[in-house]
């Protein structure tokens, strides 16, 4: 009998090449959020933080393939290259995180989410439009 190694789905996408996600310029998905209303996640990185590397390999693959990232545009900063864009959207100064920014017809809203929260909390939290009953769920914070 063979056996064959069980590997978590993220690491086998990864393998094939598909655990890419599209991370855009902050610029470059600013502009297409304002054109199209779609809301911006932001993912806020350093090349120095290892769990900011297992967010890029694995929470955001993950997140694409529960169709979390289908609606929205996503673009990465590095806290430590662009410090002054990092300042000026974070809450906090610690890497990594996940801002939402979401539109309504009272402007827009931001939205700081803790990446430690399970995959599956956070792929229905960016998929769910009516995001206030969430608000109050610990690690989830609004400005």
């Amino acid at each position: 009998m063979v056996s064959v190694p069980i590997i978590p789905i993220t690491q086998f996408l990864l393998m094939l090449g598909m655990g890419d996600v599209n991370l855009m310029s902050y610029h470059d998905a600013h502009r297409d959020s304002l054109a199209t209303g779609k809301p911006l996640l932001v993912f806020v990185t350093a090349d120095w933080c290892s769990a900011c590397v297992d967010v890029k390999r694995n929470v955001l693959p993950e997140l694409q393939n529960f169709g979390a990232l289908d609606e929205l545009h996503l673009a990465q900063i590095d806290y430590l290259k662009q410090k002054e864009l990092a300042k000026k959207l974070s809450i906090t100064k610690r890497v990594p995180q996940l801002i939402l920014f979401t539109k309504s017809e009272n402007g827009w809203t931001r939205w700081q989410l803790k990446v430690g929260r399970p995959v599956q909390e956070i792929a229905e939290f960016l998929k769910d439009d009516n995001r206030t009953a969430v608000a109050d769920l610990p690690n989830v914070r609004t400005r």
